[in-house]
């Protein structure tokens, strides 16, 4: 082998290595990115789950309690699909009493989801803010009008 050919077999060994690098380098940064996203995604979904669900969790799990409790114990099973949620309003002489137990309803469930927002979810939250409007605009002057 003489110097011409070390010299071509030297330069074809650079080119072939820093062109392996660089394939290397693009495949690495875009595992890296799906890393990220995926490490992204749990970090957001741990957030959700302890900055607003547990919150609601309360909440839901009294609904589901009364259900549970007027089918086993009352016989009257309510689907939930027709009930999906309960809630206990408390009267003494026409007014409404407020305590923990009735101070869990729809309208905290909303007004959490709303306060709460950078963790629900777009539906939800359009779902919390749509009930929070009918609410305050339909089912108040309904009730009000019934009396």
């Amino acid at each position: 082998m003489n110097l011409s050919d070390s010299i071509g077999l030297a330069i074809m060994t650079i080119i072939l290595t820093f062109i392996t690098n660089i394939v290397f380098k693009l495949i690495q940064n875009s595992t890296d990115f799906l890393v990220d996203k995926k490490k992204f995604r749990r970090e957001h979904n741990f957030a959700q789950l302890k900055n607003l669900y547990l919150d609601l969790y309360g909440v839901v799990s009294q609904s589901e309690y009364l259900r549970y409790y007027s089918k086993r114990y009352r016989n009257i099973g309510y689907e939930f699909r027709a009930y999906p949620f309960f809630e206990i309003i408390e009267r003494v002489n026409g007014e409404e009493i407020k305590n923990g137990i009735t101070e869990f309803n729809k309208q905290q469930i909303c007004e959490t989801i709303i306060k709460k927002s950078q963790y629900a979810s777009q539906e939800l939250l359009k779902l919390a803010v749509a009930y929070r409007y009918v609410n305050h605009n339909y089912l108040k002057d309904h009730s009000k009008k019934r009396r």
